[in-house]
């Protein structure tokens, strides 16, 4: 299997390694302004206060939520 940051031939699809790791397959071999672009996204909701979350930050924040909420009698529900 080739490594993500090889050139597969034309038309081929990338392979699953390379999907793994779309930040070195994709904007660096097929797409060449994506990270000026993807800079300027992320830029853009710093001004406007928009915040990016990945799946597993949230629900580690939802246990802790849930345990401090268990410990202080209170009903948490959103399961």
């Amino acid at each position: 299997m080739p490594s993500p940051g090889r050139s597969l031939p034309p038309g081929h699809p990338p392979s699953a390694e390379a999907r793994s790791f779309p930040h070195t397959f994709y904007t660096e071999t097929q797409r060449p302004g994506l990270r000026d672009r993807l800079r300027q996204v992320l830029h853009s909701f710093d001004v406007t206060g928009i915040k990016l979350a990945d799946h597993h930050g949230v629900s580690g924040h939802f246990v802790r939520f849930e345990a401090r909420e268990h410990r202080a009698g209170q009903a948490v529900q959103g399961r």
